[in-house]
């Protein structure tokens, strides 16, 4: 066997991971999703998250699940949201987090390859690129614990005082 066939089996099992994982947290409580881009301002997102978390906590009793994620370079970014959301929020917080790769092609990237001309230069453009796969990072900030992700996921306590 292979190593890209061992990388694609990789990639299908944590797929199904996550799959079955958002079927779960999807029977709990209609959860906001939050993609992370690299060039956008943290302020912005911590203040959207914030907003989420207020505005719901306070017309319902339920479980409030607001979900974070970045690709790439974004992954650093992510994290950083998270923390700062939490620390506003006093680390009342379960966070469960799943870290995976992404083997789909970025739109934006297919652009660029209209530029390379020569065709032995696009075949090996493209078996660079089939080798390299972007890391993901999902992270899951809910108001109380989820039992079933805790199971899948990496998962951090709130902080208690």
């Amino acid at each position: 066997m292979s190593s890209s066939d061992i990388d694609l089996i990789q990639d299908s099992i944590s797929q199904q991971k996550t799959e079955n994982s958002l079927k779960n947290i999807q029977n709990i409580q209609p959860k906001e999703l939050i993609k992370i881009v690299q060039s956008s301002k943290i302020k912005k997102y911590v203040e959207i998250a914030l907003s989420i978390f207020q505005d719901k906590s306070s017309f319902t009793s339920e479980n409030v699940v607001v979900v974070f994620s970045g690709k790439g370079p974004a992954i650093n970014k992510t994290i950083t949201i998270v923390e700062i959301i939490k620390r506003k929020l006093n680390g009342s917080l379960y966070q469960y987090t799943q870290i995976g790769r992404d083997l789909k092609q970025d739109e934006d990237k297919k652009d660029d390859d209209e530029m390379i001309l020569d065709r032995e230069d696009r075949k090996e453009h493209d078996k660079s690129r089939d080798k390299l796969p972007t890391p993901v990072i999902t992270i899951y900030l809910c108001s109380s614990m989820i039992p079933h992700l805790e199971k899948t996921l990496g998962y951090q306590l709130p902080v208690t005082s």
